[in-house]
C-alpha cells in the first residue's frame, strides 16, 4: 500500500503545446503508478495552463478518465500564481483559480472530478508580500480552495536556493500559515 501523505509529481511546466502527448503520458504513468504501488500527480502546469480545450484531447480524457476512477491514487498537479505580489486576485480566476477550468471540463465531459493538488501557489517567483498581507491571501485562497474538496491542498512557493532569495521571505509564513 502507497503512502498516503506522498505524491510523486515527475512533470513540472511541461509545454502546453503538447497536451495530447502529455495526456497519453500521463496516462502511462499512471498505469505504472497503480500497478507499483505509488500515487502519482501529473503535469505541474504553469499558471493559466493549459488552455480549456486542451484537457479535452483524446490523451487528456484518457487520463482524466483514470483520474477519476483512482482518486486516491492519481491527481492532477498544477501551479497557481498571481505574478502579482499586490493582488493575488489578478486575473482571476485565468492564474489563481484557473482549477475551476478543470473542473468545468470534467463536468462537461461526464467525468467525476479528479482529485487537484496545487503543487506551487503563490505571487511572485521572487517576491512574497508581508506577513500580514499574505495572510489575507492565504485567507482568500482557503476560502477559494475550500469549496472544493477536490482540492487537497496548495504549496506555497518556496523554500529553496536562487530566485531572488524568495526563500528568506516565504520562510516568515511558515507559523503563521501552520497556526491558520
Amino acid at each position: 500500500e502507497c503512502d498516503r501523505r506522498t505524491w510523486l509529481e515527475v512533470m513540472n511546466e511541461p509545454d502546453k503545446e503538447r497536451a495530447d502527448w502529455l495526456g497519453r503520458c500521463a496516462y502511462r504513468l499512471g498505469e505504472l503508478a497503480l500497478r507499483d504501488g505509488y500515487r502519482l500527480a501529473a503535469f505541474g502546469w504553469s499558471s493559466g495552463e493549459p488552455e480549456p480545450e486542451d484537457w479535452t484531447t483524446p490523451g487528456m480524457l484518457a487520463f482524466l478518465e483514470m483520474a477519476a476512477e483512482h482518486p486516491e491514487r492519481i491527481a492532477v498537479a498544477l501551479h497557481e500564481y498571481s505574478y502579482d505580489v499586490d493582488d493575488i486576485a489578478n486575473q482571476y480566476p485565468s492564474l489563481v483559480g484557473r482549477f475551476q477550468t478543470l473542473l468545468q471540463v470534467c463536468d462537461a465531459q461526464g467525468l467525476s472530478r479528479p482529485t487537484v493538488l496545487i503543487t506551487e501557489w503563490g505571487w511572485e517567483y521572487q517576491r512574497v508580500p508581508s506577513v500580514g498581507e499574505a495572510m489575507e491571501d492565504v485567507a482568500w485562497a482557503a476560502r477559494l480552495y475550500g469549496a472544493y474538496p477536490e482540492v487537497k491542498g496548495a504549496a506555497i512557493w518556496y523554500l529553496g536556493s536562487g530566485f531572488g532569495g524568495v526563500a528568506n521571505e516565504a520562510q516568515q509564513l511558515i507559523l503563521p500559515v501552520w497556526m491558520y
